[in-house]
This record gives C-alpha cells, structure tokens and sequence, in this order.
C-alpha cells in the first residue's frame, strides 16, 4: 500500500467521532473501526458478515428502508442516512450520515462505504426547541384569544354605563353641581376603559397581523387637534400646561385618520401618565427633512439609554417604583410604533436620562408639500394653524375643545324634526345593555321593539315590519350573522350591527353600518339618523 492509502487507513481505523463501516455489495459489513465500536457498541468479531440491518429501528427495517438506501447509493452514488439507529444494547441515538457507492477501475458495483455520527444530543436539543417554540406558539394563540374575549366581555357592561350616562346628562339638572360632576367622572373614566379595551384588541390585531388602514387624504393639524380633544381629561386632571406649535401650512397626509389619531393620543396619554402633576407637555407639528413631524415633549421622568428601546416592546413600563402609579398596560407605545410604521413612518424616543424628561417623535412621508397645500385666507395668504392658541394651558385646551353647553347633547333635540325611520327593532342578549339603547331611542323619538335572541329577532322582523334592525352580533340560539344573512335574503330593512365584536371584513358588509360597544350615542343617533 502506497504510504498515502496507508495514512489514510490509519485515520479510518482510528477516528473515534466517526463511524467508517465498508459494507459489500449484499450489505454486509466488511470492515469495522474503532468509531464503530464506540458508536454502535459491537466489537469488530461480533459484526462482520452481519447485515447493516441490524443497526436499524424495527419500524425502518419493516418499511425496507435499508434496501432503498442501498438503492439509491447504486443508482445515484450516494443516499443520506439521517435517523433513529439502533445500538447493540438497544438503546437509540440519532444518526447524522451517509452511504457511498464504490466501484472498481472497471465501474462494477465492489460495495458502500458508510459514515455515521451520533448526533443525539444536537437532536434532542432541536426537539426540545421545537417542542418550547411550539409551547409559545399556543400560548401566544391562547394569549390572543383571551385578550380578544376579554375585551367583548368589557365592553359589554361598559356600554350600557356609557348609555346610562348620556341619558343622565338630559335628567339631572344643571344647577347639581354635584350629580354634574359625579357624572362627567363616570364619563371620563368610561373613556379610558374604553382605550384601555380598543388598545387590548389592537394587541391581537398585531399579533396576527390583522390592524387594517383605510387610507384617505388627511390633514394632521385637525388629527392632531382631534387627539389633543381626546386627552383634553386626562391633561386637565393632571394639571398639565401643554404648549401646542403648529406649522401654519396644512400638512397633508395620505394615512388613515383613525390610526394615526390614536397614535398621537398614545403619545400625548404616555407623556401625561408619566408626568408629575402640574408638569409641562410640548406637542410640535411641522415639516422636518421633507417628512410630517409629530414631536410630543415632557419634563417628566426621563428614560435610561436601556428602556429607550425597550418601551416600545409590548407590555414593558419603565420601573417607576410604588410611588408612582401612572397606570396604563405598558401596550400604548408598542401600538403607536406599529400604526406608524404601517404608514410607512417612524417612531423614535429620547431622553436626557433619569430625571429629564423625555421626547418622542413620530415622522411621515407626506403625500404633497406644505407649500403646494397652504391654504389662502382673505388676503391671499396663509391663515394660522386649525389649532386655535399657540399655547395651551388646561384652561385653554377646555375652551378650544367642546363647551360644555356642547357638550352636554340633549338626545332627543340632536335629531331635529322627527325621525322618518319611527320602529326600530333592537336585538341585544345582554339586559342592561338593551334597555339602556332603548331609552335612549325612546327618548330621540323613536319606537322600539326588543328580541333577547336571533329566533326572536327573525320572529319579530318578519312580523312587525320594523323600519331598522339594530343587531348584536354574539347571540343564542341563532348568532347575528346568520340574522342579517336571512334578513338580507328576505327583506330589505337596513341593518345596523352593534356589538362587542369588532367587525371582521368578510362579515361587516352585511351590514349598512357597523358600531362597535360601547359606542357614543351621539354616534348611534347620527347614524340613525343617516338612515332617513
């Protein structure tokens, strides 16, 4: 032997990691090394002559898979050999190799040469994340569907609490300082149960990447000045100067107002929330390296270069300690930075550090310059910013926004001269959730008519004839759907669904509007009203 086929022998027979077994051409074993003997646990007496078959589990030998190895290494040169192998002493380990084809000078078929490693443990390793990333998977689901049920079972009680409180607006007499107190409370803490449960579901829309937008042409001076409104309570509660700079050009957006209100509102909340009473807020709108500029400011806390980042991950607060308790899930940032970048933007923060403050910025490509979009007042010129002061104090904040005189809608006077649409028939399992809707309505004027269930519905539509059907979605016995598909089918009453569901693409179109609880009722009564 040549010394290179000689050196190559040796490193054969030696190699210890390996298992190198030559195998004849009827598959049996013709040479044996020590990383055989060390792998599969027979000496070289015990093996030669035998089958490889025996290495085998007694599932592969029953489906013939050693003869297909073979098989295949004749016909293509080499077949891999990657599973279960089975030890003398019976034990398994995992088999990471593969068999090769050999031929002499002439091409005839001389046998295989196969190589086999234990790999076991990398093998047991990989089940065992895969079995803890497949845990996740499902917790993750089972998380997703209890903050999607959990935020239907909220809104159901908190809708008839709205209602109730708007009915109560038209009883209590103005002059009960008290009773008008204790009801605004009530109304602005319905309000924020109200974000807290839409912030819930938003979670489970980003998760399974379901958050949709609907696009239009917006200006972000009114979404701006929408989402200070929303805030307006909070801000005021907590004795906060917030100081509004706005460019007086219109910025013109194509965005969903929606969305990107609700991510300005998160922003302005989180500097509010983490702000000490009597604290300054800035809120800056503008252009900025041909980009919409959002920029909300605080002299609050501050954050450390390490929660920087980590406050835009999903459920994670600053550590504030016991002493302050600014509430909140930990979600309104994770839900802005999502909304943002669905519109093609960003969302960054910075702070100073501990104790300084800190300043988020939201940027959004703009779909027509500022310049091109002005819009002229009397003289020609560029009329000042939609947003009413420059500067806003609490106070001013309060007289930019609603009056409380318009504040405080009388629902019966809302809707003018009486409505044409005079029965309605209104289909809600939830008790209270239904009697409040349905004074509500008695007292806009109109008539109304109650079903608990959708047999009851389907009963009473096709019976009395009813002008409109307002629809829960979640019912017994016959579900909302299945009441608006045999309402289609049959009638053309229009059909309003009002549920603690929020509305699935597919399934919405049933309906002519869709409202999702607990709804304002100045918003239901204007889309009764839309359907004259």
């Amino acid at each position: 032997m040549d010394p290179t086929g000689e050196l190559l022998a040796a490193w054969v027979d030696s190699a210890r990691d390996y298992a190198i077994i030559l195998v004849d051409p009827e598959g049996r074993v013709a040479t044996w090394n020590v990383g055989a003997e060390r792998i599969l646990g027979y000496s070289e007496s015990e093996v030669i002559g035998r089958s490889i078959e025996i290495f085998f589990t007694t599932e592969d030998r029953q489906k013939g898979v050693p003869q297909r190895e073979m098989a295949e290494a004749t016909a293509r040169g080499r077949a891999s050999d990657d599973r279960w192998h089975v030890r003398k002493d019976d034990s398994r380990f995992w088999c990471s190799g593969v068999l090769m084809r050999v031929r002499d000078d002439s091409g005839e078929l001389r046998g295989f040469v196969k190589v086999m490693r234990d790999l076991t443990e990398r093998k047991l390793m990989e089940e065992r994340l895969r079995a803890r990333t497949e845990e996740l998977v499902a917790v993750d689901r089972r998380r997703n569907e209890f903050l999607s049920m959990l935020s239907h079972e909220l809104r159901n009680p908190l809708a008839p609490i709205l209602t109730g409180v708007y009915i109560l607006r038209d009883l209590l007499p103005s002059t009960d300082s008290v009773a008008r107190e204790t009801r605004d409370m009530i109304e602005r803490q319905v309000t924020v149960l109200k974000r807290i449960v839409d912030d819930l579901l938003d979670v489970s829309r980003i998760s399974l990447n379901r958050i949709e937008l609907h696009p239009s042409s917006i200006d972000l001076v009114e979404i701006a000045s929408r989402a200070i409104e929303s805030v307006r309570p909070l801000i005021e509660t907590r004795r906060h100067t917030l100081t509004v700079t706005a460019d007086p050009a219109s910025i013109l957006l194509s965005g969903d107002p929606v969305r990107l209100e609700q991510a300005i509102v998160a922003l302005l909340s989180n500097a509010a929330k983490f702000t000490d009473p009597g604290g300054r807020i800035g809120l800056t709108l503008g252009l900025e390296g041909g980009k919409a500029m959002v920029k909300v400011q605080d002299d609050g806390p501050g954050l450390s270069s390490e929660m920087l980042e980590r406050v835009f991950e999903m459920f994670v607060q600053a550590d504030q300690g016991l002493a302050r308790s600014p509430g909140g899930l930990g979600i309104g940032l994770t839900l802005a930075r999502h909304l943002v970048r669905l519109h093609g933007g960003t969302l960054d923060g910075a702070s100073s550090g501990p104790g300084q403050g800190a300043v988020f910025t939201i940027r959004l490509p703009t779909s027509v310059a500022a310049e091109q979009w002005r819009e002229p007042g009397a003289d020609g010129h560029a009329e000042a910013s939609r947003i009413p002061a420059a500067r806003w104090t609490t106070e001013g904040i309060a007289a930019a926004g609603r009056s409380e005189t318009q504040s405080d809608i009388n629902v019966g006077d809302s809707l003018g001269n009486p409505p044409v649409i005079r029965r309605i028939l209104l289909v809600d399992d939830n008790i209270d959730a239904a009697r409040s809707t349905e004074i509500l309505l008695r007292r806009a004027g109109y008539a109304v008519e109650l079903a608990r269930d959708g047999e009851e519905a389907l009963e009473k539509a096709f019976r009395l004839r009813p002008n409109l059907v307002i629809l829960d979605v979640g019912l017994p016995r016959v579900d909302g759907y299945a009441v608006a598909r045999e309402l289609r089918r049959q009638t053309n009453i229009p059909l309003v669904a009002l549920s603690a569901y929020a509305p699935e693409e597919s399934t919405s179109l049933l309906f002519d509007a869709y409202l999702v609880k607990p709804v304002e009722p100045d918003e239901l009564v204007q889309v009764l009203a839309s359907r004259r």
